[in-house]
């Protein structure tokens, strides 16, 4: 078995983004759905999954469009 190389990091890195940038537009389509329960596991886990500058951003969408 070969040693992983730069190019399986940036692959796996690539494939990490990839994941959560498409949870972030799946949570972004649940909010816009009016998801009953939303609220009370959704900020749970955005704060732990989420990278801080998608969730600023989260949290600057929700303050102009749900007030």
């Amino acid at each position: 078995m070969r040693a992983p190389s730069k190019v399986d990091d940036a692959v796996l890195l690539l494939i990490l983004q990839l994941i959560r940038y498409h949870a972030t537009k799946h949570f972004r389509t649940l909010l816009r759905s009016g998801l009953a329960d939303f609220s009370s596991w959704a900020i749970e886990q955005l704060v732990t999954q989420v990278p801080r500058k998608r969730l600023f951003l989260l949290c600057s969408y929700l303050t102009q469009n749900l007030t």
